[in-house]
């Protein structure tokens, strides 16, 4: 039996008079721009909704995976990530992401796990850390300055506390399994013209540290 999103699909081919050679990939392109343009019209300030028709385009990227239960040489998932441009303030741009498995059903907004923390300073300077405290996890659905590396299937992204970046908090999400897993998480929490973050959550050690002034 033919899934939903595919009638859809096929509904909208049918109606469409903008083209008349119209892939299914382009429908669904299309349909996540509405999707996205639904949820977010009076939210994100890449959306001009005074502009009839006006449907932001999406960065697309084609990941590759996967589930537990399939063999290491099993032929690979496919799936398509959408990344939508929301926010733009002056040293931060956040974006919201959309997916699809190709054979599923529906297109689905993607949250992503992080850390909830508590800081605590020296003093008022905010120069000296005594300790980050994980208090435990919520969900985002917006990562601010990110990059996506396909063939890696990660998602980097970064906020930066004030321009230098020498306070920030940043995370590697992984795309595996069919799901994008958090696999570390750094805070660089010292205003203090340095790049020294700490690895509260994951694998591996943080960058190395290095200044956030320009020689």
């Amino acid at each position: 039996m033919r899934s939903k999103l595919f009638i859809t699909i096929i509904l909208f081919l049918a109606t469409s008079v903008s083209s008349p050679v119209f892939s299914a990939s382009d429908a669904l392109y299309t349909l996540v721009q509405k999707q996205f343009y639904s949820a977010y019209r009076n939210i994100c300030s890449s959306i001009d909704v005074g502009k009839d028709g006006n449907l932001v385009k999406p960065e697309v990227f084609d990941l590759q995976f996967n589930y537990s239960y399939e063999e290491a040489d099993a032929p690979k998932n496919n799936f398509t990530l959408y990344v939508f441009p929301c926010v733009a303030g002056p040293f931060n741009s956040g974006s919201v992401l959309y997916g699809f498995e190709e054979g599923a059903e529906q297109i689905n907004q993607l949250h992503f796990a992080e850390p909830e923390y508590d800081i605590d300073f020296t003093d008022d300077t905010f120069e000296e850390v005594t300790d980050i405290r994980l208090r435990g996890f919520s969900s985002t659905n917006t990562l601010f300055n990110l990059s996506v590396d396909p063939e890696n299937n990660t998602i980097y992204s970064i906020t930066k506390w004030r321009r230098m970046a020498d306070a920030s908090a940043s995370g590697i999400w992984k795309f595996e399994r069919g799901r994008f897993v958090l696999k570390s998480f750094d805070v660089d929490a010292t205003y203090d013209d340095q790049i020294n973050p700490v690895r509260i959550w994951g694998e591996g050690e943080p960058p190395e540290s290095k200044s956030a002034v320009g020689d």
